[in-house]
């Protein structure tokens, strides 16, 4: 069952408001945290100067010849180069800080011909590896893979990087950690794989860490927002996230909380792993360990990921007197969550994690009126936004694989995708696992047209965090709508 109309009308003017007053509130936040992050590599950039004179002079000398010989260079913005940060080895295109789709990148006028240069590497091409849930309860995630896979196809169909085609193999998992293991192994170890690209989950990457920092195997964008693939870049230099951290999320999701729901209590539903660990740590970081005055947490709930459903946890949230749901959940089971709320007449507010924004959320919550007033948190545009960015990936898609539809999770493939092809660029053209991991570290303010306007990489030696701001988001009417600005969490 749905709430009566009048209530939710009202819990949801009230949440457009108070996202709008958080959005306000933080706004200075991202400003400092761009300017912090642009001022903390400024001098990197300049003590490498020296050591890139040799490249930079023939990547200046050869700019010009580069963009005419390239069609995706000469597509891309000229105000968008950058200088290098390192002296890839054999040369390379010039640098952007602009992403411009899925393109190969032509072979340079004064590179180096391209060598067997590493693991997995050869002059025709580049090995790489994944592991994912292409079934089992997180398959719905399966369209991130297979979206960078597109991608790969149209830059191997548009010559590859530097003249080697890009050959991903992905072992299906089944998001399963005892599974990850012995097919992560088998991808460094049987079909030497130069790196492993966008794995999916937090446990199942958690299970390779350490093997893939041992055998100094890239371990590269992870596909988790765990705080432990990027809190280590000493210890642990060959691992690096992309998404926002979910303790940074979790920390930003208690201030709204506190802005915002002042006076209600919490209740916590999450899944028992370190994905779930992760946002209840953030939360409790800024609320304390049994939240505040005006916003007790009275109880936390776990689920397993091999659970059939949550109707009993829901239960003892609603009967304990909770008024916030604090949803940490992967799809499936968030929307079990709300339809289970639904059918038992409990109407919490809803603050539910940004991993969830899947297209089948509704229909997993029983209709999208159980999904009506719901905030979460968006970094990428949201598939329905009428903006260009937004169109460009529903023509890659059409034109590259039609049986797939434009969502969050084809928008942060394609969004993935693109940054692979500045890394592999900046890496040179005869790379290394030491260079790959060079040019993942040198993005400054990078921007992809697929991020919402605020949000851009940013990495160094030190950071291995490339975002690090939300916007906040509300359901309506299926849909979540993006609401103010960027809110930035710490570097």
């Amino acid at each position: 069952m749905s709430s009566p109309p009048s209530k939710r009308a009202a819990f949801c003017a009230l949440a457009f408001a108070a996202l709008a007053t958080l959005a306000l509130s933080c706004g200075s936040n991202n400003k400092t945290n761009n300017q912090a992050t642009t001022a903390t590599k400024a001098p990197a950039a300049s003590a490498s100067a020296t050591q890139a004179t040799t490249s930079a002079a023939t990547s200046a000398a050869t700019a010009a010849a580069t963009k005419a010989a390239s069609p995706a260079a000469a597509g891309s913005p000229s105000a968008g180069a950058v200088a290098m940060t390192f002296s890839p080895p054999g040369g390379s295109a010039p640098w952007s800080n602009v992403a411009n789709g899925c393109h190969g990148v032509p072979l340079p006028p004064g590179a180096e011909q391209p060598k067997a240069s590493d693991v997995g590497v050869t002059p025709t091409e580049i090995k790489v590896g994944a592991t994912a849930a292409l079934t089992g309860p997180a398959s719905s995630y399966a369209p991130i893979i297979k979206t960078i896979q597109d991608c790969f196809n149209a830059i191997n169909a548009e010559g590859g990087i530097y003249g080697r085609k890009l050959n991903l193999i992905v072992k299906d998992d089944q998001y399963l950690a005892a599974n990850t293991a012995p097919l992560t192994q088998q991808l460094v170890e049987q079909e030497k794989v130069f790196a492993m690209l966008s794995s999916l989950g937090t446990v199942t990457n958690a299970a390779v860490y350490e093997y893939l920092n041992q055998q100094k195997v890239p371990q590269m964008f992870v596909n988790s927002g765990a705080a432990l693939f990027g809190k280590d870049p000493q210890g642990h230099p060959w691992s690096m996230g992309f998404q926002p951290d979910y303790f940074t999320e979790g920390q930003i999701y208690a201030k709204y909380i506190q802005q915002n729901l002042k006076g209600k209590k919490i209740g916590i539903l999450r899944q028992n792993d370190d994905f779930g660990k992760d946002y209840v740590d953030g939360l409790k970081k800024v609320l304390g360990d049994k939240g505040t005055t005006d916003n007790p947490i009275i109880d936390e709930e776990v689920y397993e990921s091999t659970d059939a459903d949550v109707a009993g946890q829901i239960t003892n949230l609603k009967n304990k007197g909770a008024e916030i749901l604090y949803l940490i959940a992967i799809p499936k089971f968030a929307g079990l969550a709300l339809r289970d709320a639904a059918q038992q007449g409990w109407h919490p507010a809803v603050v539910m994690t940004d991993v969830s924004n899947d297209p089948t959320l509704n229909d997993l919550a029983g209709g999208k009126q159980n999904t009506e007033g719901v905030i979460s948190d968006f970094y990428l545009q949201p598939a329905t936004a009428n903006d260009p960015a937004v169109q460009a990936l529903k023509d890659f898609i059409a034109k590259n694989d039609p049986n797939l539809q434009p969502s969050y999770f084809t928008m942060l493939g394609y969004a993935m995708g693109q940054a692979y092809v500045e890394v592999f660029k900046r890496a040179g053209v005869n790379l290394t696992r030491q260079s790959f991991m060079q040019a993942a570290e040198s993005f400054q303010n990078y921007q992809i047209p697929q991020l919402l306007p605020g949000i851009t990489l940013n990495t160094s030696k030190t950071d291995h965090r490339p975002i690090k701001c939300v916007v906040m988001t509300v359901f309506h009417d299926g849909t979540p709508q993006t609401q103010g600005n960027a809110v930035c969490g710490g570097t």
